[in-house]
């Protein structure tokens, strides 16, 4: 089931938090949900939702995989949005959307990303090249790929600094 979605409606956009998020952020505090409201918002500035975009894109869907290789794009840009607004908030918030308000605090970050290659790579690509989201283990490393990045950057103006 969808925790969030962003939507235009009646020439409004909005963003729909299901209560399962929200209870997740009452224990976990508010970074993750807002990294997740980021990642909604996200879809909103880059106009990623509204009637005229489905009809735009219509001929995407199409061509066979076309219209959900788009739509894993669109969800790395947002990932990236909801980052730089929330990023102790990032990696907790994408596991919120994947597992649940439950099962994510037994998920294993280090150990996920750790046995992700130990997958067939033909059963991952044909797994997801149906999916509109990319695999969690690439939006996580994805996102941990960017906070590496900002950390390096960081050093290098202090270094540049001193």
């Amino acid at each position: 089931m969808l925790n969030a979605f962003a939507m235009r409606f009646v020439g409004r956009n909005y963003v729909v938090l299901y209560s399962d998020v929200l209870e997740a952020a009452y224990h976990e505090g508010m970074p993750a949900v807002e990294f997740i409201i980021g990642h909604e918002l996200g879809h909103i500035k880059r106009n990623h939702v509204g009637l005229l975009k489905m009809i735009l894109l219509f001929p995407g869907h199409l061509i066979p995989f076309l219209g959900s290789a788009y739509s894993r794009a669109c969800e790395y840009t947002c990932d990236n949005i909801g980052y730089h607004l929330s990023p102790e908030g990032a990696v907790k918030g994408l596991l919120i959307l994947a597992a649940g308000k439950k099962l994510y605090k037994k998920v294993d970050v280090d150990a996920l990303l750790d046995n992700a290659g130990n997958e067939p790579l033909l059963a991952q690509w044909v797994a997801e090249i149906f999916s509109t989201h990319p695999h969690l283990i690439k939006r996580v490393r994805k996102l941990n790929q960017i906070h590496n990045e900002k950390l390096l950057l960081l050093a290098l103006k202090n270094a540049r600094n001193e």
